[in-house]
């Protein structure tokens, strides 16, 4: 009858041999993540090995040298898997190296104690007594489990200390192999004979496998290379440990040709031939593909001169022809690099780098100084583009109304709704600036519906006929009219707030006009069709297209305020604009002057046959509330 029950040990056993397998089916990148836990999973497997080991020794009665030596080793191995954990979560944060001695000395104390009174064993017998199959454990036996405690409760409170760049599932992970080892290695200590602490760890490593030591994660699965994902996980984590690093950015130029000309399979091969070429400037574990045609390089405390070397060297190296199947393949390439934190202090700062790099044009190909890629400009996108973001979220985002003036009526008849943001952080920002990075990123959408909501808000909460307004002007930009659901969100909205289509006129611009696709006139028809005003804006700022100004039923000819400013020092233009004003009128359409702010302005347009007028000469735009109370103020 067996004394000590092994069943748990050979399952333990079992599924090393499945992680293994099926970790090693798979690439892994060399970094001292992928080391240190091929380190932890051999201390693992070595403390089962030994495990079962000192089972057959103690209950075959082996010599004690033998056992001694055996059971030595179970002892030394628990304590080292312990050691290991806390060594691969600390490159799961990729914590600095630059450790101070002393804090080295103290992650050392748990593992040289026990090494010292495992070792003295066979003198003194602190941690057990073994003699012709006579085993009994003793006193220090606690204290080698208690030194590994000490490993896993460092785990948890770097886990806690780093939470900002450690995913939750990773810290949760993290927590639960740390207290499942703690428990299990207390269980043992009272029941001996279970030996529950290999299955433990066994479990614990297959948890790592799954979760953490995702292949996905960190491997491009086209080529095998190391991905954008990791470079930002990687990158994220030593900003946030004020890690200094250099970053070199190579972009190929002409990957689409290649790869059109030779096919995938060829280009991929010539990718990674290029990838082992960088390896050798790098540590291993450091070349990134971040997208099909880019790659980074992550050089950590290089000296400027050196990086410049390293750069030379690249492009010097990467000019040379590759060849496939008797094929000659070159590249062309752009090269600079950018460091942390002399260039940039956060992730935000190096993604926008990298994204106007990948985007730049008009610079010549070879190695590009920093200062010709206006990182300024770059960076700033980014922070308008996350200024967007919050404004979306937590409100920042306003709507201004400037109210138009009716020239035959003599007073103010309706107001243009504009968007207005100030970001907590970048301040007031122009929508000049904004929309047209929203344009870009997408999220002008979002801006637009939050635009069509907010004034059908004002319509719905103020009485229109006591403020003497006809309708409100919104302005829809080139995204939102090639959108198919455009009116399908218009009439959702208004629907919802009970705003009839006469209280709306839209304004698209005279260049979106000109150059609109199908989809762009039938959105207009069918806005006609439902009843909504329609107005062209920006008018004089592009080339006039009368067709379009005859067919698509514009109410309202806004001519652009460049236009209105520029009158008084040029007889030619007022001739233009009184002309074109004429015109427009006999179309059935209205001339709306914008940008007018002097008298003189304001009397000529008026003479010049536009019938209303909006700019400073009135008001500036104002919020909500102010407007509604400027007009109640001009009412009475």
């Amino acid at each position: 009858m067996t004394f000590y029950n092994i069943d748990f040990d050979i399952a333990s056993l079992i599924i090393f041999l499945l992680v293994i397998l099926n970790y090693f089916r798979k690439r892994h990148v060399n970094t001292s993540q992928h080391h240190l836990f091929l380190r932890l999973y051999s201390s693992a497997v070595l403390t089962t090995v030994f495990d079962i080991a000192s089972v057959f020794a103690i209950e075959l009665h082996f010599q004690r040298l033998i056992t001694e030596i055996i059971l030595d080793g179970y002892y030394l191995f628990v304590g080292a898997t312990a050691f290991y954990f806390l060594a691969y979560t600390v490159a799961l944060m990729e914590m600095r190296r630059d450790v101070s001695h002393w804090k080295k000395i103290v992650f050392l104390i748990p593992i040289i104690f026990i090494i010292i009174v495992v070792l003295s064993n066979p003198l003194f017998s602190w941690v057990f007594y073994y003699n012709d199959g006579d085993f009994q454990p003793k006193k220090m036996r606690s204290i080698v489990y208690i030194m590994s405690y000490i490993y896993y409760g460092w785990v948890f409170i770097y886990a806690s200390r780093h939470k900002q760049i450690v995913p939750k599932a990773y810290r949760v992970i993290i927590g639960i192999i740390g207290f499942f080892n703690v428990a299990v290695e207390t269980l043992q200590l009272f029941f001996p004979n279970m030996l529950l602490i290999c299955f433990s760890i066994s479990i614990c490593i297959l948890l790592m496998v799954l979760n953490i030591e995702r292949y996905a994660m960190v491997v491009n699965p086209l080529n095998k290379m190391a991905s954008k994902e990791h470079f930002d996980s990687i990158c994220t984590k030593m900003i946030f440990n004020d890690n200094p690093f250099h970053a070199v950015l190579i972009r190929i130029n002409d990957y689409e040709l290649v790869s059109s000309n030779y096919g995938i399979q060829i280009t991929e091969s010539v990718i990674r031939e290029i990838e082992r070429f960088l390896l050798t400037f790098v540590d291993t574990g450091r070349v990134f593909q971040i997208s099909n045609d880019a790659f980074v390089l992550l050089c950590k405390q290089k000296i400027d001169e050196d990086i410049k070397d390293i750069i030379e060297d690249i492009y010097e190296g990467l000019k040379l022809p590759i060849f496939r199947n008797n094929v000659e393949i070159a590249f062309e390439y752009y090269i600079t690099s950018v460091s942390f934190p002399d260039d940039f202090r956060d992730m935000e700062a190096l993604l926008a780098y990298i994204h106007y790099f990948q985007k730049m044009n008009g610079v010549a190909l070879g190695i590009v100084s920093k200062d010709n890629l206006k990182i300024s400009d770059a960076l700033r996108i980014q922070q308008v583009m996350r200024a967007i973001d919050d404004g979306l979220k937590d409100g920042n985002l306003e709507i201004y109304y400037q109210p138009i003036y009716d020239v035959k009526e003599k007073k103010f008849v309706s107001a243009e709704a504009l968007i207005r943001l100030k970001d907590s952080i970048l301040g007031f920002i122009s929508p000049d600036e904004f929309i047209r990075i929203a344009e870009v990123n997408g999220s002008i959408l979002q801006i637009g519906e939050f635009v069509i909501e907010e004034v059908c808000k004002f319509i719905q909460t103020h009485d229109m006929e006591e403020l003497g307004l006809h309708y409100i002007e919104l302005n829809l930009s080139m995204v939102q009219c090639l959108q198919t659901n455009l009116i399908e969100t218009i009439r959702r909205i208004t629907t919802k707030y009970g705003i009839k289509s006469k209280y709306l006129c839209f304004e698209v611009t005279e260049t979106s006009a000109n150059n609109a696709p199908a989809i762009f006139s039938h959105n207009l028809n069918l806005l006609t069709y439902y009843g909504y005003k329609l107005a062209l804006d920006d008018f004089g700022t592009g080339y006039g297209n009368l067709e379009r100004m005859i067919t698509s039923h514009f109410s309202f000819i806004k001519f652009d305020k460049t236009m209105t400013q520029q009158l008084s020092g040029s007889a030619q233009l007022r001739t233009v604009y009184a002309t074109l004003s004429a015109m427009i009128t006999t179309m059935n359409s209205e001339v709306v002057s914008e940008g007018v702010e002097t008298q003189e302005q304001f009397d000529f347009v008026c003479s010049a046959g536009s019938r209303y007028i909006q700019g400073y000469y009135f008001s500036k735009p104002l919020p909500s509330s102010e407007f509604a109370a400027f007009l109640t103020d001009c009412t009475t």
